[in-house]
């Protein structure tokens, strides 16, 4: 599925850490924890509050939670080493 497909099937929408966490199935603690270490997008800062970009996210998972910067043997899938 391309970027494009995506972004046509997702709508842009920036969700907050409660929704975030539910949509990946952790904690919002945990959530925050894998953002911080790079393992989930690490999301947007808008003064002190973080949202996330849903189509951002669905690509994520999308693409078997795996952040497109590690590749190979450093790669983590959903959070997990």
């Amino acid at each position: 599925m391309s970027n494009r497909e995506i972004e046509a099937d997702f709508p842009r929408r920036l969700i907050d850490a409660k929704e975030t966490a539910a949509l990946l199935g952790c904690g919002v603690r945990t959530l925050y924890s894998l953002a911080d270490r790079g393992r989930v997008p690490f999301g947007h800062k808008l003064g002190a509050l973080r949202r996330w970009d849903s189509a951002e996210l669905q690509a994520f998972i999308a693409g078997g939670c795996v952040m497109p910067t590690k590749r190979g043997k450093g790669a983590t899938r959903c959070g997990r080493d």
